[in-house]
């Protein structure tokens, strides 16, 4: 194992080793780290309150397509008479953005409103829905809308519907029919809204909407046939935040992810993979397509053979997305270290010292671009395998974003290893600090 490291003498560490032997501070800079991608089967995205629609072309990830499927509620008004005498006025559907976006915001967006054919239902052995799903919808949308959304400005997006619709609902609120006074009843009426985008039309982003209560609706608006003609409406707010799902397509044709698609599916609860030697020395790790990053550390026990070894004291690890691929995207703002096994089932996931999930810290260099880095403590984890090493446990870490974010982002980003050709400052770190006693 090469070792680049510095020795300090004469520091004394109770209860670590002898006391009669003096003892050497090493600093091993250059422990080496092998690194895989690997392809999750799938990944929860349902109850995330957000929707994300849109799509993107990313040189190094492919064409991502995204789009959202949820129910809605029947209006509260439906509880009061109606007046036979009110007049139609329009029907709108209506989305809130939540300042989240992937790709260019001031690139045009198409918003496709599709009515459901029938309810989401959770299948008999599922409890929650996920990326790769989808559910069936009517290929022609009842709206759509074409602009550009300003994600930190605009309040509201409202796409114009079919006044058949519309009428259709006053008509069935004026009579009181079950389909808007119960709400199972509406769902079998109206199934509920998926919103897509329009594939292929050069678009360049993901636009994330809140998907909860009031900041997402379908809205009919009437007014009373009197003197001052009252406006009044009829709101279907979203509903069953637990089936409200996002799902994503990809097209990684051209890019070095098509490797996965000429790889054997794996036997149930493995997952493919390609090592970074054949990807450019770069890991891909993309939440809502299910890309995560594994590390294992063959050297580790090489350790054990140099000089006089006793403990270690401190382990960091760094990791570096490569320079010049987030120029114009938002790195993901956290990456967790999640210990697994030789067959990736997730056995724990590494905390601070103060407690807490480790989520690296990022520091992005605005300025060079070089010193953008994630760092963690991994002592504990290090002496756990260390002392363990020569058995069959040895255990790994996969990179992978904030739970959350799995359903909600669609950050992503490349991770350089230890072999990358660029600048020094710009590889997978990793510095142990450890005694020795002469």
């Amino acid at each position: 194992m090469a070792m680049v490291s510095c020795d300090k003498t004469g520091f004394q560490y109770d209860g670590l080793i002898d006391p009669d032997h003096q003892t050497n501070y090493t600093l091993a800079d250059s422990l080496t780290a092998s690194m895989r991608t690997f392809q999750l089967d799938s990944v929860i995205t349902s109850g995330s309150a957000t929707i994300l629609t849109g799509e993107y072309t990313d040189p190094s990830f492919g064409t991502l397509t995204a789009g959202s499927y949820f129910h809605l509620q029947t209006p509260a008004t439906t509880s009061l008479q109606i007046d036979q005498n009110v007049i139609y006025d329009s029907t709108e559907f209506v989305l809130k953005p939540n300042k989240y976006y992937y790709g260019d915001s001031m690139s045009l967006q198409t918003i496709n409103v599709h009515k459901l054919k029938q309810k989401i239902l959770l299948p008999t052995t599922q409890t929650s829905l996920y990326n790769n799903e989808t559910w069936p919808y009517d290929p022609t949308p009842i709206g759509s809308w074409t602009g550009t959304i300003r994600p930190n400005i605009d309040s509201f997006i409202h796409i114009r519907l079919p006044d058949a619709i519309g009428r259709d609902f006053l008509d069935q609120a004026r009579r009181h029919t079950v389909a808007l006074t119960s709400q199972a009843d509406f769902l079998n009426y109206f199934g509920g809204i998926s919103i897509q985008t329009k594939s292929g039309n050069g678009q360049q982003v993901i636009m994330g909407f809140k998907g909860q209560d009031t900041s997402v609706y379908l809205r009919v608006h009437y007014h009373l046939s009197d003197v001052l003609s009252t406006p009044q409406a009829l709101t279907f707010q979203i509903t069953d935040n637990n089936l409200q799902f996002n799902s994503f397509k990809s097209n990684r044709s051209g890019t070095p992810l098509a490797a996965f698609d000429a790889i054997p599916t794996p036997g149930y609860g493995r997952y493919k993979s390609i090592t970074t030697d054949s990807t450019g020395h770069v890991a891909y790790i993309q939440a809502s397509t299910g890309l995560v990053a594994r590390l294992d550390f063959p050297t580790l026990g090489g350790l054990l053979n140099y000089g006089k070894f006793t403990k270690v004291l401190k382990a960091v690890l760094i990791l570096r997305p490569e320079n010049s691929t987030y120029r114009d995207l938002t790195l993901p703002p956290k990456l967790a270290l999640c210990e697994v096994d030789k067959y990736n089932n997730v056995l724990d996931t590494l905390s601070a010292t103060t407690g807490g999930t480790m989520y690296g810290n990022l520091v992005i260099d605005k300025l060079m671009n070089e010193q953008t880095a994630y760092t963690y403590d991994i002592s504990s984890y290090i002496n756990s395998q260390i002392s363990i090493i020569g058995t069959d446990e040895v255990h790994g870490i996969m990179i992978m974003p904030n739970i959350g974010d799995f359903r909600s982002r669609t950050d992503r980003i490349l991770l350089t290893d230890g072999k990358h050709s660029t600048s020094e400052t710009n590889r997978l770190t990793i510095q142990v600090y450890y005694l020795t006693y002469q």
